[in-house]
């Protein structure tokens, strides 16, 4: 990653670098354009202002008298017809007609013209005119060879050269030094995963460096609670499968009396139960873990008239708890699979019911606004203590563990319902003080209510 860096910061530095030496070459050429062109003008309105004023003898003298020598600026005379009648530079008479050269036509046209091309008289130099209509007819053109692009730049490259292997070594540092700062960090975190603190870096590099630690940090928790996961799993399953194999050994061999055969089937059967209700639940897990959106099978469901009918189920099993379970609420209709909403409550439900005391009570309500559907399980149990409220809804934690498998609990109810929560975009609020009951509160987005 430093290497192509590198590379792109260095390739930008060559190509400023070339398009700024290409517009100084270009802007030097033309100053040195104008400035040719702006000498040649004067020198020849210079001459031409003896026939301004009316002395034809002065400009002839002053024409015929201008030599190569003295100055470079070459004066060529040309007849109203194009015939060069007069160049201190070359012999006139071996000169080609000049009647179309773009000055003479402009100067014929409107009193004065100028151009900018390579004379062959002059061995192909660039070369700037400047002509002026004289009184009698003819034309009065003087001419200044100037640098050609190529030449002011072939001037000017030792410079360039010098300046440009300057730019690329300051360059090449910087991007060195550059690179070096917003890759280390991230370097150093990818070596030390496990630092509490991001490196310190550039105030705009920081929030990436966060988010990459916090990236790092939700991944080894993951990774740590897939081994939590699989350890808990190994051992719910090992104690039923534990007692199913002694009971049935003893059963087997003939070890126990007979009369205590049908208290060790029983057993069998409810360990059997269990045993199939925990891989049910971490089935539905596995099922969950791999859809992180809403079920395809939605549907517009009531939630209160879900929460009614498991209401009715569960009377059997809050009775067996001596527990009222009461049910209450108003229309609410949200868009969701209608199985996950049974569990949903279920679970709640189930776990407010196998929580609670003797005599006491759980409230199920569906309530909604506009654009949440509210369901709150309150039940009067023994309340979940404060330390252990943040991981309830992780799988297999249990607040009283041996309360909880003498009550049946597989430990991933609550994960189940977290799970199914997170899967419709929704909210989990809790609610509880150790010996004074649980209240849990599930906002769903709704989809349209009556």
């Amino acid at each position: 990653m430093k290497r192509k860096l590198n590379r792109y910061i260095i390739g930008t530095a060559i190509l400023a670098l070339s398009l700024a030496l290409a517009f100084t070459t270009l802007v030097f050429w033309k100053e040195s354009e104008r400035q040719s062109l702006e000498i040649v003008r004067s020198i020849t309105e210079l001459i031409a202002s003896y026939d301004d004023a009316s002395d034809p003898q002065e400009l002839e003298k002053c024409i015929a008298e201008w030599k190569q020598g003295d100055t470079p600026v070459r004066i060529t005379r040309i007849a109203a017809d194009g015939t060069v009648l007069f160049d201190n530079f070359a012999d006139a008479s071996a000169m080609e007609n000049h009647a179309q050269r773009p000055e003479i036509k402009a100067a014929m046209e409107s009193g004065t013209g100028s151009a900018t091309r390579s004379s062959y008289t002059l061995g192909g130099r660039m070369t700037c005119y400047y002509a002026r209509l004289l009184q009698d007819g003819s034309v009065l053109r003087g001419a200044v060879t100037t640098n050609s692009m190529q030449r002011v730049f072939r001037g000017v490259f030792p410079y360039i050269l010098a300046i440009a292997a300057g730019v690329i070594l300051l360059a090449a540092l910087f991007s060195w030094y550059l690179t070096s700062h917003f890759i280390d960090p991230i370097e150093k975190m990818t070596e030390h995963p496990l630092e509490l603190e991001a490196p310190r870096a550039y105030p705009e590099l920081q929030p990436l460096l966060d988010t990459i630690k916090d990236q790092q940090k939700d991944v080894i928790l993951a990774a740590r609670q897939r081994q939590e996961f699989t350890a808990n799993v190994s051992h719910e399953l090992k104690t039923p499968l534990t007692a199913i194999s002694g009971y049935a050994e003893l059963i087997e061999t003939g070890i126990a009396p007979q009369a205590d055969n049908v208290r060790f089937a029983t057993e069998i059967h409810r360990n059997s139960d269990r045993l199939l209700k925990l891989i049910n639940d971490i089935i539905r897990l596995s099922e969950l873990d791999m859809s992180t959106a809403g079920s395809e099978k939605t549907e517009q469901v009531d939630l209160q008239e879900v929460a009614a009918k498991i209401s009715e189920t569960l009377q059997v099993s809050a009775e067996n708890y001596k527990v009222t379970l009461k049910e209450e609420g108003r229309k609410s209709m949200l868009s969701a699979d209608r199985q996950e909403m049974e569990e949903l409550i279920t679970n709640l439900c189930d776990n407010a019911i196998r929580y609670n005391r003797p005599g006491g009570s759980v409230d199920l309500r569906v309530e909604h606004d506009r654009e949440k559907v509210i369901l709150v399980v309150k039940d009067t149990g023994i309340g979940i203590p404060k330390e252990h409220q943040q991981r309830i809804f992780e799988r297999f934690y249990r607040v009283d563990k041996s309360r909880s498998r003498a009550t049946g609990g597989t430990g991933l109810g609550l994960a189940i319902v977290k799970h199914i929560v997170q899967k419709y975009g929704g909210e989990i609020r809790l609610d509880s003080e150790e010996g004074s009951g649980t209240e849990i509160t599930v906002l769903l987005p709704s989809e349209k209510n009556a």
